[in-house]
């Protein structure tokens, strides 16, 4: 074989080497976005009308409020923001394909809905929902805990302050914390339950931080 020859046939190598590198890249980077996404769900469960009637009031939502619930499920908590509170913008992040489109398929069925309401289909963390949280006011969370403490991150670094995250069942810090204390917390007596209610500021950002 000329050198020429062999040149060419360690150049085709070196290329077909590292299209295989590649692709083993991707499919490694496909299966951690797999396994992140499956590991920030949690199993649904739908919040009862009680539930979502305690949200609405301890959250104090109103018109000027852009509501978010990260697992929204069938959409019921954002749909009830907008058409009982009137609120300008609800986003409900739900990564199960078949709740998302119950979801919009409740929220089209009234004019008020239609006009607030967006379904997300992602994973709670995709890059796609922090411009939404850069802007929420309020938050809803029913996602059990080892969910919720990875959510207490991603929501202390994108949302604003004064925001107000309300979760439902599980604290969003542990209850012996001090760093966050619920500003606020109302009984859902049906289920035996509790929602919590806690305000982000610049000093709880500042404990979080340090």
């Amino acid at each position: 074989m000329s050198e020429e020859n062999a040149a060419a046939e360690k150049l085709v190598k070196a290329q077909l080497l590292r299209k295989v590198l590649a692709r083993r890249r991707r499919k490694k980077q496909q299966q951690q976005q797999q396994h992140q996404a499956s590991s920030l769900r949690s199993p649904f469960v739908p919040t009862s009308h009680e539930a979502v009637a305690a949200f609405l009031k301890i959250a104090k939502v109103t018109k000027d409020d852009v509501v978010v619930d990260l697992g929204c499920g069938d959409g019921r908590v954002v749909i009830a923001a907008a058409q009982q509170s009137g609120a300008r913008e609800c986003y409900g992040v739900e990564l199960n394909g078949e709740l998302v489109e119950r979801a919009r398929k409740a929220a089209s069925g009234d004019e008020r809905s239609r006009e607030s309401v967006t379904i997300m289909h992602c994973s709670v963390d995709a890059e796609e929902v922090v411009p939404v949280l850069r802007k929420a006011t309020v938050v809803f969370v029913f996602m059990l805990p080892d969910v919720t403490k990875v959510l207490r991150g991603v929501l202390l670094k994108h949302l604003p302050d004064g925001a107000h995250i309300v979760t439902y069942t599980f604290r969003l810090v542990p209850a012996e914390d001090e760093r966050w204390k619920p500003s606020a917390s109302v009984a859902v007596k049906s289920k035996h339950t509790q929602l919590f209610c806690c305000r982000l500021t610049p000093s709880v950002r500042a404990q979080f931080q340090s």
